[in-house]
């Protein structure tokens, strides 16, 4: 992880520079990796509200639950916490190198 915490506003506003996708928006799965490789475990709903995903069920369905079954996050929808799993954690990274290239 980070050194340090990054305020949540801040963490929202390099997130969504630095892994926008061309023509606006964010990559879903890009901002959640990133976002638990910087802290994990993480509350499921205040990630969809960081990276501002509206629909809470799609984000279940379209963000999660692919990553859940690509083991590159653990995911508690009765406890409603997620984890960055080793893999995810290598993916992360590979996405952060991507972008300081």
């Amino acid at each position: 992880p980070f050194p340090f915490q990054l305020p949540a506003l801040l963490l929202r506003l390099l997130l969504l520079l630095f892994f926008s996708k061309p023509g606006g928006g964010a990559a879903p799965v890009a901002l959640l990796l990133i976002l638990l490789f910087d802290e994990s475990p993480r509350d499921i709903e205040k990630m969809r509200e960081t990276i501002e995903y509206k629909n809470k069920p799609n984000f279940i369905k379209l963000v999660l639950e692919p990553l859940h079954k690509l083991r590159l996050i653990e995911m508690n929808i009765n406890t409603g916490v997620c984890e960055i799993s080793p893999s995810g954690r290598v993916e992360a990274e590979e996405i952060i190198l991507k972008q300081t290239k």
